[in-house]
C-alpha cells in the first residue's frame, strides 16, 4: 500500500513537471498574486540579529516559560503520502526524512512537549481544519502553533472556524504559507493535460482535487478578502509571524528539484521560494519576516543543498514569539 502510494505522489509531482516550460503552457499566464497589506510589523532585520546570535538551546528562563505550552506542527503538502505516517510517528518512511524531524527530536530533547497533527495532507482546508482543532481540544496546555505551506491555510481556517481553538492557541507561526495562493496550483488546474492525472493521483493519495483548488490564487485572494476582519481579529489577540522566503535564479546551478519551478516564475517576475510567491506568504496583521536563498522544502526537511540550519531556525521562531509578549495567559479575541 505505501508503494501504491509513493508511486502516485512521484506521478503528481510529475504531472507538475508536465506544465513546465516547454510543455505548451507559457510562463507569462501565471497570476502574479498581488500583494497582501496588513498591519504587522517587517521583523526581517530582528530576525537575522536572532538567527546569528542564539546560541543552541534555550537558556533556564526561556524553557520554564516554552514548557507551559504543547508545540504542535503542522505539515504541508504532500506530506504524510511522500514520508510521515499519520498514524504514528515513528521517523522516515524510506530513504526520505520526515517533516519537521530534526526540530521534534531537538525540542523533546530539551524536554519540550511537541508533536505533529495527523492532518491528510493531501484533502481539502475544511477537512484538516477539524483535525487540528481535535488536536488543539486534546492538549491539556495552551498551543503554539508552528505550520508549513498549506498546513498553514489549514490551521487558519481552524482558528476562523473554531472559537474554543482561538481560546487555546497563544502564538503561531507559519512559514511559507500560500495565503494568496500559488501560481504553480494555477498552471496545474488549468490545463486538462495535468489537471486530470493530478486528480487521479490525488485520490490514489486518498485526497482530492480540493487539495489544490484551495492552493489556487483567486481562490485564495476571496478567501483572504471574505475574511480580512476576522484574520486581523486573531493576529491582533496573539502574537503571529509569518516567514517567507526567495532564491534568486541561478544559471547552471541545480539544488533541489524546486529550482525548475522557482525559476519559471522568477522568469515572470515573482520572487518565490520555488513553490510560494513571498508576497503570497505574508498574513495580514502578523509579524513579517522575508529571507533570500531559502527554498520550499530546506525549512522543514534535511536536505543538503540550499544548506540551512532548521533547529536554529526553529529556535529563532519561539525566542521571537516570546519577545512579542507569548504567555498562556493571552486573552484573545473573537474572530467572528
Amino acid at each position: 500500500m505505501m508503494k501504491c502510494k509513493r508511486f502516485a505522489a512521484a506521478f503528481l509531482c510529475a504531472t507538475c513537471a508536465a506544465v513546465m516550460p516547454g510543455s505548451g503552457y507559457p510562463a507569462r499566464s501565471l497570476d502574479r498574486g498581488g500583494s497582501s497589506p496588513g498591519a504587522g510589523r517587517n521583523v526581517t532585520g530582528v530576525y537575522v540579529s536572532v538567527f546569528k546570535s542564539v546560541k543552541s538551546g534555550f537558556n533556564a528562563a526561556q524553557l520554564e516559560k516554552l514548557s507551559a505550552f504543547r508545540i504542535l506542527f503542522v505539515p504541508g503538502f504532500l506530506s504524510n503520502s511522500l514520508q510521515y505516517s499519520p498514524k504514528a510517528e515513528k521517523g522516515p518512511l524510506g530513504l526520505i526524512p520526515t517533516f519537521f524531524d530534526e526540530q521534534l527530536n531537538w525540542l523533546r530533547a530539551q524536554g519540550l512537549d511537541a508533536a505533529i497533527v495527523p492532518i491528510e495532507s493531501e484533502a481539502g482546508i475544511a477537512h484538516n481544519a477539524g483535525l487540528i482543532q481535535a488536536a488543539v481540544k486534546k492538549s491539556r496546555k495552551p498551543v503554539i502553533m508552528i505550520c508549513h505551506s498549506k498546513g498553514g491555510l489549514d490551521t487558519l481556517e481552524g482558528l476562523l472556524t473554531s472559537a474554543a481553538m482561538r481560546g487555546k492557541v497563544k502564538g503561531a507561526v507559519f512559514i511559507q504559507s500560500p495565503f494568496y495562493g500559488s501560481p504553480i496550483a494555477d498552471l496545474i488546474l488549468k490545463s486538462d493535460v495535468s489537471a486530470i492525472p493530478a486528480k487521479v493521483a490525488l485520490q490514489a493519495l486518498g485526497g482530492s482535487l480540493k487539495s489544490l483548488d484551495d492552493l489556487a490564487v483567486k481562490g485564495r485572494k476571496d478567501y483572504q478578502s471574505r475574511n480580512a476582519d476576522a484574520i486581523l481579529a486573531v493576529t491582533s489577540a496573539i502574537p503571529v509571524i509569518s516567514f517567507g522566503s526567495y532564491k534568486n535564479k541561478e544559471k547552471n546551478r541545480i539544488d533541489t528539484v524546486l529550482k525548475l519551478f522557482r525559476d519559471l516564475m522568477a522568469d515572470a517576475g515573482i520572487k518565490n521560494d520555488g513553490l510560494v510567491p513571498v508576497s503570497s506568504a505574508m498574513l495580514p496583521g502578523s509579524n513579517k519576516i522575508s529571507v533570500g536563498g531559502v527554498d520550499h522544502a530546506a525549512t522543514v526537511l534535511a536536505v543538503a543543498v540550499p544548506e540551512f540550519d532548521r533547529t536554529r531556525f526553529i529556535q529563532t521562531m519561539l525566542v521571537m514569539l516570546l519577545s512579542m509578549g507569548l504567555t498562556e495567559r493571552a486573552p484573545v479575541q473573537s474572530a467572528i
